[in-house]
């Protein structure tokens, strides 16, 4: 595989979640490393934060691991 060139992502901000859970992600991005290197059965992913930004919500997944 060759090195992906973060240079080249467009990093994603903000949040996929509603309100009010949507302004606690203020201060977030991230740069799909998956999808730049061409990966199609899991992600990977670089998320920054600024100060008092979260980098998610306390989450689950439960049926990822079955076919």
């Amino acid at each position: 595989m060759p090195v992906i060139d973060q240079r080249k992502i467009v990093p994603r901000t903000g949040s996929i979640y509603p309100e009010p859970y949507a302004s606690g992600m203020a201060g977030r991005s991230s740069l799909r490393l998956g999808d730049a290197g061409g990966l199609t059965q899991f992600g990977a992913n670089l998320v920054s934060v600024e100060p008092g930004a979260k980098s998610s919500l306390r989450h689950w997944h439960r049926h990822e691991d079955y076919s």
